[in-house]
């Protein structure tokens, strides 16, 4: 009888008791693109880099050009099990041509699906709240982390929101130079954009990647006592010596 009890001690102990398996996933970005407000109706999907932000033109005879262009960028991020738990996601992204070196790109959730070589301004996605601003260094890797960033992927891991990836746009569309420099017949009063190496670049380490970390976890293993309990349940139907 004391060893049934101890049995069902050790049972009693190892129900519910989890362990914690960590990973990381390294995804590339598997789409990537920009949309520009001034030709509205191209795609720039297999350019290898990703220009955004706001360029804007006067001409000296009358009229301002004003081009807007955001950027695109979505990760595979299937590989990662449903049930885990995401703790630290990290965007990355090397800086090809910074023109506002300290600036920064807004991070907007994308809600709605885009492709890569077919999405142009009037059909680009609506977006989320922003997640964030990216902030940009000269010709360098930057890194983009915040608790917002990691719970919308832990939610696209999870399956509770679609992963349409994101949108990155310059923090003020809005921003011009109130000087500029006379090009023929026009001047250039600002030319406010960054760009970044895209997926299509020559170059994988440059390539925008997302770092996952996760854990999962796992019910506590009763392998150790495989061979124990069924060694107790004989030991129970011996007799007892005399």
């Amino acid at each position: 009888m004391r060893v049934l009890k101890l049995v069902a001690t050790l049972c009693a102990m190892l129900t519910g008791a989890e362990t914690l398996s960590a990973g990381r996933v390294v995804a590339i970005a598997d789409a990537d693109t920009i949309v520009s407000a001034t030709h509205k109706n191209r795609n720039y999907g297999s350019q290898d880099s990703l220009r955004i932000g706001n360029e804007v033109t006067e001409f000296t005879e009358g009229g301002i050009l004003e081009s807007r262009q955001r950027g695109f960028i979505r990760f595979d991020l299937s590989s990662i099990p449903a049930q885990a738990t995401v703790t630290d996601a990290a965007l990355t992204a090397f800086v090809l041509d910074p023109q506002m070196v300290g600036e920064g790109l807004h991070l907007f959730e994308a809600v709605a699906p885009w492709e890569e070589l077919t999405v142009n301004w009037f059909t680009r996605p609506g977006t989320g709240s922003a997640m964030g601003t990216l902030v940009v260094s000269a010709n360098s890797f930057v890194s983009f982390v915040s608790a917002n960033f990691t719970a919308l992927v832990q939610a696209w891991v999870s399956g509770t929101r679609p992963n349409h990836g994101l949108e990155l746009r310059f923090h003020d569309e809005l921003l011009t130079v109130a000087s500029g420099v006379v090009v023929g017949d026009v001047r250039v009063r600002g030319r406010i954009a960054d760009s970044l190496a895209s997926r299509e670049h020559a170059d994988e380490l440059l390539r925008p990647r997302l770092i996952v970390d996760y854990v999962i976890p796992e019910p506590a293993t009763l392998a150790l006592f495989a061979g124990v309990i069924p060694w107790v349940m004989r030991r129970s139907r011996r007799p007892t010596p005399r």
